[in-house]
């Protein structure tokens, strides 16, 4: 419903028509966040194999690719906070569709019905917290999707045969999408700073977020993914670089790093809202590294003698492994250069689910990253607790970038995680590229 919910310029007949249907789209942009926010339900149907009259796809790879798209199922991510109801108790990623679900208990995901028109549909459920920390990167960003009027060079013809100028749709969006992130850091901070257990060390604040009401770790993981949520190119900006946002204040970055003085460093600080962080070094240190932020992580490591941890932290993580899953290849390369480490420490894998840097790069589509690892020595076949290596975790969310390089490492296509499933098996039917390169390498490796 969202493209009849919001007035089209397409189709308008003279200069009068199409300055007061541009006017009532500005108000109905301004309006998604509320308007999600206030959704029962947030379904994404989109069936598999289904084509256009002129022959382009449209599945949820395509829907997902368009700006418009992403800025509701983000509106939806930014309301919730990463936040959602409990999971329903079901085997698998599907549930089938019953009068048995509530769909209550979905609140605050998508819900996708992807299967072919035909076959019964199955609900897919995107965990909350993945939508957030797995399926928000620079290339699922609202502002590095497509967008018509820029695919036609914001230009159009009109009735009369005139050409005329099309507003860009991004100019648009871009001060709501900022604006929602804003209010929506603000609104979590002040939530947890109001709680008394914001002050003291950094992981005892942290431990009772997540035994109460968890905003200090929702503000953290918006702050973690601020470059991925604002992005307006597929590119990292370089060090010290600064995008402005709808504030006027940078987006991720600072002057650059020859620039700072302590100064700027009281500043950041003080911008976590923990009391005594700034005598906290080596936490200071990684939560410059998570949120990407280079200039102020050099300045903190080669200023302030902050050591950069080597050893996991209390959840079992190394720092490398938090920026590899960031994907901020200026940072990762880093880290792994001003630690010097070893094949032990990156071949590291968590002890609840045994993922590595690899998997969690290529599980998010980094490609530079994983280049990175693997030249580095990372292992190409090391699984994780549930048997899935570095190519499942690509295959299954359709990275055929990751897929096809992980295959030039030698990665095996044949191998099976704990349900025996091979990659290919794993890869959803609407990543055409990747379930290829897989098939394609399965059917080598049969014949060899």
């Amino acid at each position: 419903m969202d493209y009849v919910s919001i007035p089209q310029t397409r189709g308008c007949l003279n200069e009068e028509e199409l300055r007061e249907t541009a006017a009532a789209q500005r108000l109905a942009i301004n309006s998604i966040p509320a308007y999600v926010a206030r959704a029962n339900n947030f379904w994404v149907c989109a069936p598999s194999g289904v084509r256009h009259e002129d022959g382009e796809r449209c599945d949820y790879a395509t829907w997902s690719s368009r700006g418009w798209c992403r800025m509701e199922e983000c509106c939806l991510a930014l309301n919730n906070c990463g936040d959602g109801r409990p999971k329903p108790r079901a085997a698998g990623r599907y549930l089938p569709l019953s009068p048995s679900i509530s769909l209550s208990l979905l609140l605050g995901r998508p819900l996708l019905v992807t299967q072919p028109i035909g076959q019964r549909p199955r609900v897919q459920v995107l965990d909350s917290l993945d939508r957030l920390t797995v399926h928000t990167q620079r290339r699922t960003a609202v502002l590095t999707g497509r967008f018509t009027c820029c695919e036609t060079g914001h230009r159009r013809k009109t009735a009369d045969g005139r050409e005329e100028c099309l507003p860009c749709d991004k100019v648009a969006l871009r001060p709501v999408l900022s604006a929602l992130y804003e209010t929506q850091l603000a609104t979590l901070r002040s939530k947890f700073e109001a709680q008394p257990g914001h002050a003291g060390p950094f992981w005892d604040v942290l431990d009772a977020s997540m035994r109460g009401d968890g905003t200090f770790f929702k503000h953290m993981l918006l702050r973690m993914h601020r470059q991925c949520l604002l992005a307006e190119s597929l590119q990292e900006p370089a060090e010290g670089e600064a995008p402005p946002g709808a504030s006027g204040m940078p987006i991720g970055w600072s002057k650059r790093f020859e620039e700072l003085e302590l100064r700027d460093l009281e500043e950041y600080v003080r911008t976590w809202g923990v009391d005594g962080l700034e005598e906290q070094r080596e936490e200071l240190a990684t939560l410059a590294a998570r949120e990407g932020h280079l200039p102020i992580l050099r300045y903190i490591v080669e200023r302030y003698g902050a050591p950069l941890r080597v050893e996991p932290n209390p959840a079992g993580l190394t720092p490398l492994q938090e920026v590899a899953r960031l994907g901020c290849l200026q940072v990762v390369r880093y880290v792994l250069q001003a630690q010097g480490v070893d094949r032990a420490a990156i071949n590291h894998r968590s002890p609840s689910t045994g993922c590595s840097a690899l998997s969690d790069a290529a599980m998010r589509g980094h490609a530079g990253v994983v280049s990175l690892l693997l030249a580095a020595g990372a292992q190409v076949d090391a699984p994780r607790k549930d048997g899935k290596t570095a190519l499942h975790c690509a295959a299954e969310q359709g990275h055929a970038a990751v897929v096809r390089q992980l295959l030039r490492a030698g990665a095996d296509p044949l191998a099976r995680e704990e349900e025996g499933r091979t990659p290919a098996e794993l890869a959803e039917v609407w990543h055409e590229d990747a379930r290829a390169f897989l098939l394609a390498a399965e059917e080598h490796q049969g014949q060899s």
